[in-house]
């Protein structure tokens, strides 16, 4: 291990930026010139390796200098993200994927909100999504993203924002506790309800942060463990806030029902009819006025293969 120490920076205006990694060796390089090239200054970044086996050592070896490199046993990406904020010396602490990178100009932009607006737990901002060649494929949407200020509620019914464009303080990262470790796909979406709990969220709408869309990350993982971690985290977030008004239970009986409901048929397609009932009846139950999880949770008793013939041979019919 080496860590190169940051010398001459002050905490009150550095940002460390926290790039964390697992047998990324291939995409990392990207990554951490895209922090090295921020036109906002001072920066420190801090690559931890989360026990990587590929080259990953090697590749970041060449930064030696610009770069405080950690390695760690291989303990998860929350647990590496959260080394690394413990080891950042900023005022603020921007998070960013191995395979993601950022527009020259986000952490500047991100600052300057910041300092704008010091009621904010976090800056976060509009993203470009990329493939594996390089191609864009797509802005986000700004609409489906939480607006600025208290947006707890749009939230918790969107599982945004995305972590490589977010910007949070160091201080309130720790007090509400970093990255939960038991959790490996929404440990992102889990932290930013908890900060939000707090005060608001702040959105710099510009695309200044670039997801790359690749098979085997996160956001392509069983979509079924994606889905049941969601409500895991949400579950989580309800316990947090027993005080609600009509709206807000109306938001949380929607989304739940919802979210209960698409974990149960996924979990009868998958050959596991018996826990995907279970979750069809948690729908029903969060909305007993809709009666489509009761329809699912009926043709859920049926062979998969018969529920498959069937649509196949009403296709045919339409056709």
């Amino acid at each position: 291990m080496y860590v190169e120490q940051s010398v001459g920076m002050s905490p009150a205006s550095l940002v460390s930026a926290v790039i964390a990694t697992y047998n990324l060796a291939q995409y990392i390089p990207e990554a951490i010139q895209s922090a090295l090239n921020q036109t906002y200054r001072p920066i420190e970044v801090i690559v931890v390796d989360d026990g990587s086996t590929d080259n990953t050592r090697g590749v970041v070896e060449r930064y030696r200098g610009s770069v405080r490199y950690i390695r760690q046993p291989n303990a998860g990406v929350s647990s590496a993200r959260n080394h690394g904020a413990r080891v950042a010396q900023g005022k603020y602490v921007a998070f960013l994927d191995a395979d993601d990178c950022w527009e020259p100009t986000k952490i500047e932009a991100q600052v300057a909100l910041f300092e704008r607006r010091p009621d904010l737990q976090l800056v976060h901002t509009d993203i470009i999504t990329f493939d594996h060649s390089g191609e864009l494929k797509r802005f986000r949407k700004r609409a489906v993203q939480p607006e600025d200020g208290d947006c707890y509620w749009k939230l918790f019914e969107f599982c945004l924002p995305v972590l490589s464009s977010a910007m949070v303080r160091r201080e309130d990262f720790h007090l509400v506790g970093g990255f939960a470790e038991d959790l490996e796909r929404t440990t992102d979406y889990d932290l930013w309800l908890r900060l939000a709990e707090r005060g608001g969220l702040g959105l710099v709408p510009e695309p200044l942060a670039r997801f790359r869309i690749r098979a085997g990350s996160h956001s392509h993982a069983n979509p079924t463990e994606m889905m049941r971690e969601t409500l895991k985290v949400l579950y989580r977030a309800l316990s947090r806030r027993p005080g609600k008004d009509g709206e807000q239970d109306r938001i949380i009986q929607c989304r739940m029902a919802s979210l209960h409901q698409e974990t149960g048929w996924a979990l009868y397609r998958d050959g596991k009819g018996r826990e995907g009932r279970g979750h069809l009846l948690a729908a029903w139950r969060w909305r007993r006025t809709i009666p489509h999880p009761l329809l699912l949770w009926g043709a859920s008793w049926l062979p998969i293969s018969a529920l498959n013939a069937a649509r196949s041979f009403r296709r045919r019919l339409r056709g």
